[in-house]
């Protein structure tokens, strides 16, 4: 019975084993098997995707991409794909493989990662010269673009648009006209891609040499001032400014672009100045050239007498200096020619005590100009204390100034005397004051004369080596050297020289002389001493007559003790 059971247990087992094999080989179906993936697409830059392939564990499928670029795998039923950046300006594709190894189900599609879209310009910067002119650009784009020139650059036109596909070269044409707009100027122009909105710029860069002149470096212009035109020729901006207020700006003509005429106004020249000078200076207004130019304005009177307001005495002239810028001959005039006049060639001469005008005019008698002169009175004794002696005369020298005759006056008449016409004469022995006044009380002047003898001007000096015997004793046959002078206005007459021993009172032999000395002279003698010598201090009388009177002055050799 137990073995009955077993082989129908046997025979159950087989059954079951034949049915199961029977469903695992005719019966199984893949997931894949009637399944449609679509190409997936991908944008340039790196990123993932996933598909679900149905359910359960598909990890035992096999999965293959056509280029390393694209990788896929699959966890559990998701198929997971990965693809690196396109740095490429094209489109690429690759073909992804799933594999069922349960029935050998094959399912594919392509990957597709869009282009690394691109316009790229071969400058950054592209400069233009100030004339202007055609600018081709370079494009290499993949992508449909647009030119796009900015607003405030009315002055860059496009003639053509291009755009291609693939990364093609294209070319943009554009023009600049010429560049008057004082400035460099500058224009970014954009390209944009019409699907991605991607864009890619570059600069036009339009040059500008500055420049810039005016008509005139330097103008003049009289003392009535005036209005003056400058002209600017420019292709920038230019700014004016005036060192002085009485040179200012009285508006602009504008002509041409930067061209303009700049109006001046200059003012009056105020009275009693000759000439002044002010400058006009044109620079450039945005300063980024450091462009200058100067106008030297220059106002000067026409006829000027360069002096200021003088004076001078009576009787004296004095000579106007005249600067004449009329071009002719001028004429002068005095207001009061009893007190200065004037001659044709600006010569003033003091006549009397008071004030006048001297004026001058041009021979139109447009310009005329004037000066005041002051006259006054001077008395002046030129000399200063003077010495007379008793019985001489001087003549004082006066500077009279007065326009009149001088009186004068000696203090003490016992002294000295004075005539007329100033000679003071000595009287006596002492000092008076000699005074001038003018006929009119005014003014008057004084001088101090000191009156001496003939015995104050006459004077005797010792000189000379001598050789010395014992003690005092000058040595016979030494010499003694001995001066006469005479410094009166008088001659006298030098009649005889004496020696006298000083120590015995000895007076040795008379020796004439009988010379006349002149007034401010001196003469000189030599003495030889004899055998018995003679002892200092040796006096010498000398002997002199003046005016048949006898006179005696003396002077002392001393000599040197051994």
């Amino acid at each position: 019975m137990r073995i009955f059971k077993s082989i129908i247990v046997c025979l159950l087992a087989s059954v079951i084993c034949i049915g199961m094999a029977s469903c695992s080989s005719d019966d199984y179906s893949s997931p894949l098997k009637g399944k449609t993936i679509g190409d997936i697409a991908f944008d340039s830059s790196q990123s993932s995707n996933s598909v679900s392939l149905g359910e359960g564990d598909l990890s035992a499928f096999t999965v293959n991409s056509s280029d390393a670029w694209c990788s896929a795998t699959i966890v559990g039923s998701n198929l997971n794909i990965t693809v690196q950046p396109n740095d490429t300006y094209s489109e690429r594709q690759a073909t992804i493989t799933i594999t069922d190894p349960g029935d050998a189900t094959v399912v594919s599609f392509k990957a597709i990662q869009k282009q690394n879209n691109a316009i790229l310009v071969n400058e950054s910067t592209y400069i233009v010269p100030e004339a202007g002119g055609d600018i081709s650009i370079n494009v290499q784009s993949n992508v449909n673009y647009n030119v796009e020139i900015p607003s405030d650059a009315a002055w860059l036109t496009r003639s053509t648009n291009s755009s291609t596909r693939g990364l093609e070269s294209s070319t943009i044409n554009l023009t600049a006209s010429e560049n008057n707009s004082g400035d460099e100027r500058v224009a970014i122009v954009k390209l944009t891609d019409t699907s991605s909105g991607t864009t890619s710029e570059f600069t036009i860069k339009q040059e500008l040499t500055p420049s810039f002149s005016i008509d005139a470096e330097s103008i003049e212009v009289d003392e009535f001032g005036s209005e003056v035109e400058v002209s600017v020729t420019s292709n920038i901006a230019i700014d004016v400014n005036f060192s002085e207020s009485w040179v200012s700006s009285s508006g602009v003509k504008e002509t041409d672009g930067f061209r303009f005429v700049q109006k001046i106004k200059i003012s009056e020249l105020p009275a009693g100045t000759s000439s002044r000078t002010a400058n006009v200076t044109f620079t450039d207004k945005l300063g980024k050239w450091n462009l200058s130019k100067t106008l030297t304005v220059k106002q000067t009177m026409s006829l000027l007498i360069d002096e200021k307001d003088f004076e001078i005495l009576v009787g004296d002239t004095y000579t106007l200096k005249l600067i004449n810028n009329t071009g002719g001959s001028v004429s002068w005039e005095s207001s009061n020619t009893s007190v200065a006049t004037v001659d044709n060639n600006g010569l003033v001469t003091g006549v009397g005590k008071g004030n006048a005008k001297i004026s001058v005019k041009s021979a139109d008698g447009k310009y005329t100009d004037e000066v005041s002169v002051t006259v006054k009175q001077s008395l002046t004794i030129q000399d200063k204390d003077i010495e007379l002696m008793a019985g001489g005369s001087y003549t004082l020298n006066v500077d009279n100034k007065t326009g009149g005759s001088l009186s004068w006056k000696s203090s003490n008449t016992s002294v000295a005397t004075v005539n007329g016409s100033g000679v003071v004469t000595g009287v006596g022995k002492g000092t008076a004051e000699i005074t001038a006044t003018s006929a009119d009380g005014e003014l008057s002047a004084t001088c101090s004369v000191t009156v001496k003898d003939i015995t104050d001007f006459v004077t005797a000096r010792a000189g000379g080596g001598a050789i010395m015997m014992i003690n005092t004793l000058i040595q016979h046959g030494s010499s003694l050297n001995w001066t006469f002078v005479n410094n009166s206005t008088e001659t006298v007459r030098f009649k005889s020289m004496q020696l006298v021993d000083g120590e015995t009172g000895y007076e040795g032999n008379i020796m004439d002389v009988n010379v006349n000395v002149d007034a401010g002279s001196s003469v000189s003698y030599s003495t030889t001493i004899g055998l018995l010598g003679i002892h200092v201090p040796v006096t010498c009388r000398f002997r002199y007559e003046y005016k048949g009177k006898e006179y005696v002055t003396t002077a002392v050799y001393t000599g040197s003790l051994w």
